[in-house]
């Protein structure tokens, strides 16, 4: 399954990372509370690429 959607990046202070919302129920769509993404930053936008 592939995902593909434009996201702003949400910054960790307090851990120094950072993390950008799934906007579908991760749970019900991937059947997990984490993943990995690949997020490509053009002219200022975020754009967040997932395979599961």
């Amino acid at each position: 399954m592939r995902y593909e959607y434009d996201a702003v990046l949400q910054e960790l202070t307090e851990k120094g990372g950072a993390y950008v919302a799934f906007p579908w129920d991760l749970k019900k769509e991937t059947g997990k509370g984490r993943l990995k993404v690949h997020v490509q930053f053009f002219r200022g936008r975020c754009s967040v690429f997932m395979v599961y």
